[in-house]
Parts: structure tokens; C-alpha cells; sequence
């Protein structure tokens, strides 16, 4: 498990609304979302208008390494709004580590994210997803993934702190023998926490797996 304290080894680094590194690797495009969106068609048909902040990763080679994001929220009231998007080409194998987090414990920060992923035929993707919030931060993060014939996803998500709101939503298609395995982990206290997670199996031999572990107090809503 890769620590959600470092960035130092991040792909993709942003801090509050800045991005302090963009690292790409050989036969992937890494760009953040606007510019992606005005450079590249095929990208723009996957978000509903220009987005404001986040990263597009664009996987059409075969890579050796994991790639890594790093969004991070470091000044007091800033409110993220991301809009993301993955692809992974036919047959090519990928994986992911995405970590989202407060710099410091009591910011009140907010963090929306929304991440479209899309893969393609006989594809795979191994996804980390690791958040670490202050107490009084609110987190709302949604995923749409799109499987294409034979491609596999694994997902797994982890918070390990509480913060103040959270809600995780993720929504896969999978289609003819697509397999996508979600997995998450939540530690709830003092918090209301909401985890949506929906497979919908569209072609012959999908199938999906989802294992949920979350931990609470009294105090919490879940």
C-alpha cells in the first residue's frame, strides 16, 4: 500500500486548484482535463461540457509501471470540482493508484470528484483509489466505468480517516465477458457516509463481484 502522506512518486500532482507535476510515462498521454478536452476529439465526447480542474490519462501503450495521482487539499474553504478520465486501450494491462487527501486536519475543505473510465477490449485495470480527510472536510467522489468485451477491472477504495460527509458512488457497464471486481473499506465516526455501488452485467459472461467493509460508532450515519 502506497502512503497517502507522498506525492513524491505521483504522476499527476495537484494541490488545492494548482497542478505541481505532470509526469507522463512512454506510450501514455497525460494532460489535465481542459487542455485534454480542447486537443484531443476523441476525449471530448466523454464529458458532458469543458471541464474546469482535474486529469485526463490516456493509456495506449503497454507500460511496465504503475501510474500514480496525488489531489490534495492544503488551504482552508477550497472546493474542488474534478472531472477525470481514463482510458485503456484494447488488450493493453494497467494500473492505478489515485490518492486524494487534506494536507492538514481541520481545513473544511470540499472535494468532488468525477471520474469516467473506459476500457476497452480485453483490457485491465487495477484500481487504488486511498483518501485521508480532516474531520471537517466533505467528500463526494462518482465513477462511471464502461467495460468492453473481455476487458477486466479490479477496484479497490479506502478511507482511513473520518471526515465530516462522505459519499462514494461508483456505476459500471460491464458488457460480454467483462468482469469487474469493486472492493472498499470505510472507517465512518462521527460522520454520515454513503457508498453506492451498481454493476450492470449488459452482455454475455459479465460478471461482478462487490465486498464492502465498513466500521462505525454510535455517532455515525451510515
Amino acid at each position: 500500500m502506497k502512503s497517502v502522506e507522498s506525492a513524491k512518486s505521483a504522476n499527476y500532482l495537484q494541490i488545492d486548484h494548482i497542478i505541481k507535476k505532470l509526469l507522463s510515462s512512454e506510450g501514455v498521454i497525460l494532460k489535465p482535463s481542459p487542455e485534454a478536452y480542447d486537443e484531443f476529439d476523441e476525449v471530448k465526447k466523454y464529458f458532458d461540457q469543458k471541464p474546469v480542474e482535474g486529469y485526463m490519462i490516456w493509456i495506449k501503450k503497454q507500460i511496465k509501471h504503475p501510474l500514480s495521482t496525488c489531489i490534495a487539499i492544503s488551504s482552508p474553504k477550497v472546493h474542488q470540482r474534478l472531472n477525470n478520465l481514463v482510458i485503456v486501450e484494447s488488450g493493453i494491462e494497467a494500473e492505478l493508484y489515485s490518492i486524494c487527501n487534506a494536507v492538514k486536519p481541520i481545513l473544511g475543505g470540499k472535494h468532488e470528484g468525477h471520474t469516467k473510465i473506459i476500457l476497452k477490449e480485453n483490457s485491465s485495470l487495477k484500481l487504488r483509489h486511498f483518501h485521508k480527510w480532516g474531520a471537517s472536510d466533505e467528500v463526494k467522489t462518482t465513477s462511471e466505468i464502461v467495460l468492453e468485451k473481455g476487458a477486466t477491472l479490479f477496484s479497490f477504495y479506502k478511507c482511513i480517516s473520518p471526515l465530516r460527509k462522505l459519499r462514494v458512488e461508483s456505476n459500471a457497464l460491464l458488457g460480454p465477458n467483462a468482469s469487474a471486481n469493486f472492493e472498499a473499506s470505510i472507517l465512518a465516526k462521527n460522520e454520515e457516509a454513503e457508498l453506492f455501488d451498481t454493476m450492470v452485467l449488459n452482455g454475455d459472461n459479465s460478471n461482478g463481484v462487490i465486498k464492502l467493509r465498513m466500521i462505525s460508532d454510535s455517532n455515525a450515519s451510515i
